[in-house]
C-alpha cells in the first residue's frame, strides 16, 4: 500500500508503504510554510493541523524548536514506536526550516548501506559538498577520503570531525542549518561517531539537529537536549484520519480497524486495504485483520519467523485471544518459558500482575495471524473455545472458526451468543454473531433466517442499513414469505436511511406481518419483534390508516396479543385516553426493565413514559443506557436514550444539562452517519424547544426548520407536530398568541382529542390559554371540557395541574381563582418547573386584577424565581411586568419596611447564590418558609427579582426589627 503523503493527510504516520525498507523513499510536499525569511514561530504550527491531525501539541513545541535555531544550535530527539508519526514530524520539520530560509540537510538510517561507512553522513552533506574548497587543505582532504571524492588513506577522527563541524559552521554562517536523520539507530557506525560528537558541540552554532528513533524508555543513543515522545492517537484523532483517507468505509469494518490499529497511523493506514477480507475471528467477535504473509509487508515477519515453533504456537493464541489471558496456559501444554523468546524480540509485554500478555505493536497481531496456516488456526480456536471459563460468545466465534463445514449445533450457540451480546449493549457483536450462524446454517431456511435478524439488528440498534451492501441476495425475498420477517423490517430501515418516507416503511412492515409463516402465534419471537417495529413506524407516520391496520394485526394474535405489547400500542396511539390503571402499568414495566429487553422495546416504553409524565420512572434506565453506551460502540439504543433523557431535562427544568445533552446526541447521530430517521428530529426538537424558552428566536427557528426538513424527509406527521409544538412554545414566550393558537391548532384541533394524536397532549393548555387571549372564549371552553372528558387530571399530577389552570383561565371571579389554586396544589405538580410558573404567572396575574396584589405579589415572585433559574428570559420579563403593575418597584414608599433579623440572613445567603433548600438547611427552615421571607424581603427592597438582591443589599445598613 503507498500513499501519495502530498495529497493525504496524515497523523504523523511514518510513511505508509506497506515494504517497510522502501517507506524512507517517498517524498513529502507540504504547502503550509512560513512566509519567506522569517524564523518559523509556534503560530505557525496551526497551519499544518490540517496536514498532521492529532499532533497540535507536539507541532507547536517543534515550532518552537526550530524557531530557537535562529539564535543558538541545539537538538531534539523524536522519540516513538513503529509507524507512530515520527519521520512525517520530521519532514514536517524540514518544511518549517525550509519556509523561514533555514538550509536543511537530510539522511537516514538505511539497513542495506549501514555496513559502508559514512553513507549516511555521504548523503547528508552531499548538497553542500561543492562548498569543500572553503576549507583548509587538511580538513578538506580528511572529508573528501572520508565520502569517498578523493582516494586516499584515512585521517584521524577528530581531525573529520573537525573538517563536518567547520563545513557545516561555515554553512551556518550566511544561515541556520538543520540536519534531519530519521532513523538514528539504523545509520552506519562511523556517521553514527560523527553525528555523537556533532550532538556536544552544538551550543553556540546556528546549527541543529533532529533525529528519530524507533524505541522507548531504552537508552537513549545520542545526547539531543530534547526530546518529544510521540504516542498513539486518541480515538477521536484516528477516527479523523481514517475519515480523511476513506470516508466511505462501512462501519463495521471501521470499528475493526480502529480497535485493531489501536491509535498507530501506520497499522490503520496498512490495515486498510486488508479489513474486508478478515482472515479469522477473534473472540469477543471481532475480526482480526490479516496482513499478506508475504515476508517482505510487515515489519515483524521475520522476528516471528526466527521464532521456536512453540513460541509461535502461544503468540498466535494469544493474537486470537483478545484479552491476552496466561492463566490458561497450564490448559495448553505451553509454559512461561515458551514467551520467553517473544519478550526478548520485543514483540510481547507480560504483565504479571494480571497475568496477562500484551503486543508491543498493532501490527505483530496480525502477522501472526497471517502467517499461521489454516490448519494451525484452526487448532488454535478449538484450543481456545475448550479452555475453562472461556465464555459464551468467545467459545462460540471459536467453534465456529475451527468448523471445517456447516454445523447446526455451532450456529445454535452463535445465536445465543447474539442475544447475550445483546443484553451487554455488543450490538455489533450480536451482528457479527447473527450473520456467523447463518454461514454455519446447513438448512437454507435458517440460514436466510439469521442473515435477516443479523440485518434487522443492525439496522435497528446500530443505525446500519446492510441489506444495501449484497446482504440481499442471502436474506431472500423480504415480503415476510422466505420464513423470516427479520429482511423486511431491515429493509423498511434501509427505506427511511435512502428518504423514501415512513409511509412506505410502514407498508413494509404491514405486508411482512400479513405475509409471514407465522400463523399469528402470540409466543413467536419474531413476530413480537415485528410488531414491535411496526408499532415505532406507526409511531413515527401517525397516519390513522396504518394505527388502523396495526390494530387489526395486532387483535388477529393468538391466542391475544402479549399484554406489553398491548398496553404499549394503546398508549401511544392514543395517549389522551389512556386509563390511570394503564399509566400504573407502564409505571410498573419501567420498573422491572433489565439489561435483557430489546431495544426497541426500551425505547417505546421511555416514549410512553415521556407522554404519560412519567419521567421520574424512565429517568434511571435511560441514563444506565446513556452511560452503557458511552466510551463503547455507538448505538440506536445509546442516542435513543439520550433523546429520551434530554426531552426528559427540558420538561423537568434541567435545560443546562438538557443543552450538553442535545450537542452529544447530534455528534452521536453524525458519527454513524445517520441521513434520515426520527431519533435526528428529536434532538432539534429539543434544541427548539430550549432556544424557543429562552427567547433566543433566532437559534429557535433555525432548529425548527431543521425539524421540518428532516419531517418531509421521512414523511413524518409526528416530527411535524413536534415542530409546530416547539413554536408554540417560542410563541407564548413573547405572548403572539395568535401564533401560538395556529401552531397548537396544527398538532390538535381544538375541542376534543383525536385518536392517534398523542401530542395533542402537549398543547391542551396552549390552546386554552390562546383562546382565551385571542377572544375565542368558546373554543377555549371547549377545549377545557374536552380535557375533563378525556379524564386527563386523573392520567397525571402534571395534566391535573394543566386542567385546573385551563378552568382558572375560562372562569371568572372566585371560580377561576379556586381552580388555579387547585392547580398549583396538585402533589408534584412544580416536578414540570416550566408549566408550574406558567400557571402561578397567570394565578398572580388574576390576582392582581382582583386587586389581592399581596397574594398577586406572592404568585408571581414564585413564578419569577423559576423563571430566573431556567433561564426563561420571555417569562422573566412578562413576570417582572406583572410585578411592575402590582407596584412592586423601588419608588413605591408604601411597600418599604425594615428588614428583620431572619429576612436579612434569608437574604444575604439567597444573594450569595443559595437555593431555598440549601437556605433552609441551613437555617432549620423548610424551603417553602424561605420562599414566604423572599416574597416579603423584595417589597420591602425595592425590587422584583432573585438577581437583584445582591445590589439592593450592597452599602445599605439594614436595621433589623
Amino acid at each position: 500500500m503507498s500513499l501519495n503523503l502530498a495529497t493525504t493527510p496524515l497523523a504523523g504516520a511514518a510513511v505508509g508503504p506497506a515494504h517497510m525498507q522502501n517507506r524512507r523513499n517517498s517524498t513529502t510536499n507540504y504547502s503550509a510554510s512560513a512566509p519567506s525569511g522569517r524564523p518559523w514561530s509556534a503560530r505557525d504550527s496551526n497551519e499544518l493541523t490540517q496536514t498532521l491531525i492529532g499532533r497540535d501539541g507536539e507541532l507547536v513545541l517543534l515550532g518552537e524548536f526550530v524557531d530557537s535555531l535562529s539564535h543558538s544550535g541545539s537538538g531534539l530527539l523524536l522519540l516513538g514506536e513503529l509507524g507512530v508519526g515520527k519521520t512525517s514530524l520530521l519532514r514536517t520539520a524540514g518544511e518549517m526550516g525550509r519556509g523561514a530560509g533555514y538550509l536543511v540537510l537530510a539522511t537516514d538510517g538505511f539497513g542495506r548501506e549501514s555496513v559502508l561507512d559514512f553513507s549516511a553522513l555521504h548523503k547528508l552533506l552531499f548538497p553542500v559538498l561543492e562548498h569543500l574548497s572553503s576549507l583548509s587543505v587538511s580538513h578538506r582532504t580528511a572529508l573528501s577520503t572520508a565520502l569517498g571524492v578523493e582516494v586516499g588513506p584515512r585521517s584521524d577522527a577528530l581531525v573529520l570531525f573537525n573538517a563536518v563541524h567547520s563545513l557545516l559552521t561555515r554553512a551556518a554562517a550566511d544561515r541556520p542549518v538543520l540536519l534531519l536523520v530519521d532513523d538514528l539507530s539504523l545509520v552506519d557506525s562511523s556517521t553514527d561517531f560523527m553525528l555523537s560528537l556533532l550532538a556536544r558541540r552544538l551550543s553556540g552554532t546556528r546549527i541543529g539537529l533532529i533525529g528519530t528513533v524507533e524505541t522507548l524508555g531504552q537508552r537513549v543513543p545520542f545526547p539531543l537536549e530534547r526530546q518529544i515522545v510521540l504516542s498513539r492517537l486518541a480515538r477521536g484523532d484516528a477516527e479523523e484520519l481514517l475519515d480523511s483517507v476513506e470516508p466511505r468505509l462501512p462501519l463495521h469494518a471501521r470499528a475493526v480497524l480502529l480497535e485493531q490499529a489501536d491509535g498507530n497511523p501506520l497499522a490503520l493506514l496498512e490495515l486498510l486495504p486488508e479489513v474486508g477480507r478478515a482472515l479469522t475471528l477473534g473472540s469477543g467477535g471481532y475480526p482480526i485483520v490479516a496482513l499478506d504473509p508475504d515476508p517482505g509487508v510487515s515489519p515483524f515477519s521475520t522476528q516471528i519467523d526466527d521464532l521456536p515453533e512453540r513460541t509461535r504456537r502461544l503468540l498466535l493464541l494469544l493474537a486470537l485471544d483478545s484479552g491476552g489471558d496466561l492463566r490458561a496456559l497450564p490448559e495448553t501444554q505451553l509454559t512461561f518459558d515458551d514467551l520467553a523468546p517473544a519478550e526478548r524480540a520485543g514483540l510481547i509485554k507480560v504483565d504479571l500482575a494480571t497475568f496477562t500478555a500484551r503486543f508491543e505493536h498493532p501490527l505483530i497481531r496480525s502477522t501472526l495471524v497471517a502467517r499461521a496456516s489454516s490448519g494451525e488456526r484452526r487448532v488454535a480456536h478449538l484450543t481456545l473455545a475448550k479452555r475453562q471459563g472461556t465464555r459464551l460468545e468467545a467459545r462460540a466465534f471459536h467453534l465456529a472458526e475451527a468448523a471445517t463445514d456447516a454445523d447446526e449445533t455451532v450456529a445454535m450457540l452463535l445465536e445465543r451468543a447474539a442475544g447475550v451480546a445483546l443484553a451487554r449493549g455488543r450490538s455489533r457483536v450480536a451482528t457479527q454473531a447473527l450473520a456467523q450462524a447463518a454461514r454455519m446454517s446447513p438448512q437454507p431456511i435458517e440460514r436466510r433466517r439469521r442473515f435477516a435478524r443479523a440485518a434487522f439488528v443492525a439496522a435497528e440498534t446500530l443505525g446500519e442499513a446492510v441489506l444495501d451492501s449484497g446482504l440481499q441476495e442471502e436474506v431472500g425475498p423480504s415480503d415476510g414469505t422466505s420464513g423470516s420477517m427479520y429482511a423486511a423490517l431491515a429493509k423498511a430501515f434501509a427505506v427511511l436511511e435512502n428518504g423514501s418516507g415512513s409511509r412506505t416503511a410502514c407498508q413494509l412492515a404491514q405486508d411482512a406481518v400479513e405475509k409471514g409463516l407465522h400463523g399469528w402465534d402470540a409466543t413467536n419471537r419474531e413476530l413480537v419483534d415485528a410488531m414491535h417495529f411496526w408499532l415505532a413506524l406507526c409511531l413515527t407516520t401517525s397516519r390513522e390508516v396504518q394505527w388502523r391496520a396495526f390494530f387489526e394485526a395486532l387483535a388477529r394474535m393468538k391466542p391475544e396479543a402479549p399484554e406489553k405489547l398491548r398496553t404499549l400500542s394503546i398508549v401511544l396511539a392514543d395517549t389522551a385516553h389512556a386509563q390511570p390503571a394503564q399509566r400504573a402499568r407502564i409505571g410498573d414495566m419501567l420498573s422491572a426493565l433489565d439489561d435483557r429487553d430489546e431495544s426497541v422495546y426500551v425505547h417505546q416504553l421511555l416514549t410512553a413514559a415521556t407522554f404519560l409524565d412519567l419521567q421520574v420512572n424512565g429517568r434511571p434506565v435511560g441514563w444506565r443506557l446513556i452511560e452503557s453506551g458511552r466510551g463503547r460502540e455507538t448505538t440506536l439504543t445509546y442516542i435513543r436514550s439520550l433523546a429520551s433523557v434530554t426531552l426528559n431535562d427540558f420538561s423537568t427544568g434541567r435545560w443546562r444539562e438538557a443543552q450538553e445533552l442535545v450537542s452529544e446526541g447530534r455528534a452521536a447521530v453524525a458519527s454513524i452517519h445517520l441521513l434520515a430517521h426520527p431519533v435526528l428530529g428529536m434532538f432539534e426538537y429539543v434544541a427548539a424547544l430550549l432556544a424557543g424558552a429562552r427567547g433566543e428566536s433566532g437559534e429557535a427557528a433555525e432548529s425548527a426548520a431543521r425539524l421540518d426538513e428532516i419531517a418531509v424527509r421521512l414523511d413524518s406527521v409526528a416530527l411535524q407536530r413536534f415542530s409546530h409544538h416547539a413554536r408554540t412554545v417560542a410563541a407564548c414566550g413573547r405572548a403572539d398568541w395568535e401564533d401560538v393558537y395556529g401552531h397548537a391548532s396544527a398538532v390538535g384541533r381544538s375541542g376534543g382529542f383525536a385518536p392517534y394524536v398523542p401530542e395533542a397532549l402537549l398543547v391542551a393548555y396552549d390552546l386554552v390559554e390562546a383562546g382565551v387571549r385571542t377572544g375565542r372564549i368558546e373554543e377555549a371552553r371547549a377545549h377545557y371540557s374536552a380535557m375533563i372528558e378525556a379524564g386527563l387530571p386523573a392520567l397525571s399530577p402534571r395534566l391535573a395541574m394543566l386542567t385546573h389552570g385551563a378552568a382558572g383561565l375560562v372562569l371568572d371571579g372566585a371560580g377561576s381563582c379556586q381552580e388555579f389554586e387547585s392547580a398549583i396544589a396538585v402533589p408534584h405538580a412544580d416536578d414540570w418547573p416550566l408549566d408550574y410558573a406558567r400557571v402561578q404567572l397567570e394565578f398572580g396575574s388574576r390576582l392582581r386584577r382582583e386587586r389581592c396584589l399581596g397574594d398577586a405579589r406572592d404568585q408571581l415572585h414564585s413564578a419569577l424565581e423559576t423563571f430566573e433559574r431556567l433561564g426563561a428570559q420571555p417569562w422573566i420579563l412578562r413576570t417582572s411586568s406583572e410585578l411592575r403593575v402590582a407596584r412592586e418597584h423601588l419608588s413605591n414608599p408604601d411597600v418599604r419596611a425594615p428588614l428583620t433579623a431572619q429576612e436579612l440572613v434569608v437574604a444575604e445567603l439567597a444573594a450569595e447564590g443559595f437555593s431555598n433548600k440549601e437556605i433552609g438547611e441551613r437555617m432549620l427552615l423548610s424551603a417553602r418558609t424561605v420562599s414566604g421571607h423572599l416574597y416579603r424581603v423584595f417589597p420591602k427592597l425595592g425590587i422584583v427579582s432573585r438577581s437583584a438582591l445582591r445590589d439592593a443589599l450592597r452599602g445599605q445598613e439594614h436595621h433589623p426589627t
